[in-house]
């Protein structure tokens, strides 16, 4: 097994367990707001975390297994940070000839690093975003990725990676 599926195999374990202790947590408030007699609450609260899980159910579209561990970890990982997040691809990427087509497995590594590298950057200016922040992750045909953080509409950072030159 090589080192990044070993990685990627441990991340997913952790994320799974910071998961499934959300998921207990929602359930907890969701039943509060029903014990309160606050159904309206609870709905506008369940709405709310669906909302978030959004990115995951995209991202398990894509065919490609280590392509979407990696994705997934990132959107994890800037999720912990608090940013909120939008991720966005072509429909092809969600068809296995697309990756036939164009991904490599000595890929991973290179998009393993550069999703790490986006969010320790945005960890150093932490202090600079706010609720207003979000994180936009934008990929394109040709396996290129676009990552950016906006405040309010301002664009703070740009980072962007090609994986298959052309």
């Amino acid at each position: 097994m090589s080192q990044i599926i070993r990685i990627l195999l441990a991340e997913q374990l952790n994320w799974y367990r910071l998961q499934r202790h959300d998921f207990l947590n929602h359930w907890q408030v969701i039943m509060g707001y029903l014990q309160l007699n606050n159904p309206n609450r609870a709905l506008e609260y369940m709405h709310k975390a669906l909302q978030g899980m959004q990115n995951e159910q995209m991202i398990g579209q894509i065919p490609e297994e280590i392509f979407g561990a990696i994705l997934l970890g990132w959107v994890t990982r800037l999720r912990q940070a608090g940013i909120n997040i939008a991720v966005s691809y072509p429909e092809t990427m969600k068809e296995q000839s697309f990756w036939q087509d164009y991904w490599l497995e000595e890929y991973a590594e290179a998009f393993y690093g550069y999703t790490i590298e986006c969010v320790e950057s945005i960890t150093v200016q932490s202090n600079e975003l706010s609720q207003e922040s979000c994180a936009e992750i934008i990929l394109e045909e040709g396996l290129s990725c676009n990552f950016r953080v906006l405040r309010e509409g301002t664009l703070l950072q740009e980072k962007r990676i090609r994986l298959k030159n052309e």
